[in-house]
């Protein structure tokens, strides 16, 4: 068996072994709180409302569909294939980012909150590194490569973004942080700028209209949570939160109409085989 397909093998198992780790962990069967359980422990004024958590449907789905795609293309084409390429060039980053993910779930859902924080970086820093090698958001790929390769990774990279600023804020209400004088409401407002700025250079820069849209059912997310707790004493962090929504809105139609307007030439779901340049 060549490497690519045992590259797309791997991706899928250590893929499972996350999926599955994260549905015990629901049902307390190696763990002494869930997700949920936890994150109501540590009172941050960043983490979002509950359903925004639902978001975890969409990229177990779509990452499904990118491990099911690279075996499809791995079986099916040579190692020249663009999408073959690609696995070739995300190498065993995927696996170690299923691997920490699942030790995030383990070390979060036992209140390990430092050592999830550790966790968390490190599935961010092996996202990053798969963007970077694979170039995304590139328009000039094919349908095929965009919708089961970068889509689901850029969605991925938005929420874990989000998650660990979130997962950040917490653990310094776990290490009684005492805000050098600030308020949470307004560390809470600089952490959404933040976040802001990221998803503006994301998306302007990178072209990554996807992850715009996480950050803003993300900042949504926040918005439900505070308006159902006490409106009148979170009013900046709403507005900001608002605001934060509005800006990174504007900013994905710009972007979104632009790539619509990029011709990618060739066809969009190649069944030749080619390298790439």
């Amino acid at each position: 068996m060549n490497r690519i397909k045992s590259l797309a093998i791997f991706n899928t198992l250590f893929f499972l072994v996350h999926v599955c780790l994260s549905y015990m962990t629901q049902f307390n069967l190696i763990n002494a709180s869930d997700v949920g359980e936890v994150s109501d422990r540590y009172e941050s004024l960043f983490t979002p409302a509950g359903i925004t958590f639902a978001i975890w449907g969409v990229i177990y789905t779509a990452l499904g569909v990118f491990c099911l795609y690279h075996i499809i293309m791995a079986f099916k084409h040579d190692k020249d294939h663009p999408a073959n390429v690609d696995l070739s060039n995300i190498g065993g980053w995927f696996i170690f980012n299923n691997i920490v993910t699942a030790s995030w779930l383990f070390f979060w859902t036992n209140d390990r909150i430092a050592l999830s924080l550790l966790m968390i970086i490190l599935q961010l820093c092996s996202l990053i590194a798969i963007h970077m090698r694979l170039g995304i958001l590139d328009r000039r790929r094919e349908s095929g490569s965009i919708v089961c390769t970068q889509w689901p990774l850029s969605i991925y990279l938005g929420w874990i973004s989000i998650a660990t600023i979130a997962n950040t804020s917490i653990y310094l209400v776990a290490a009684n942080w005492d805000g050098m004088g600030i308020s949470a409401v307004r560390w809470t407002v600089i952490m959404i700028a933040i976040a802001v700025g990221i998803t503006l250079m994301m998306v302007f820069v990178r072209k990554n209209v996807s992850f715009g849209l996480v950050v803003i059912w993300a900042l949504y997310g926040i918005v439900l949570k505070r308006q159902d707790s006490s409106p009148e004493l979170y009013q900046l962090l709403i507005m900001t939160a608002w605001t934060g929504m509005i800006i990174v809105g504007i900013a994905c139609i710009i972007q979104f109409i632009l790539n619509l307007k990029y011709h990618r030439p060739g066809p969009h779901f190649p069944e030749a085989k080619y390298s790439l340049k």
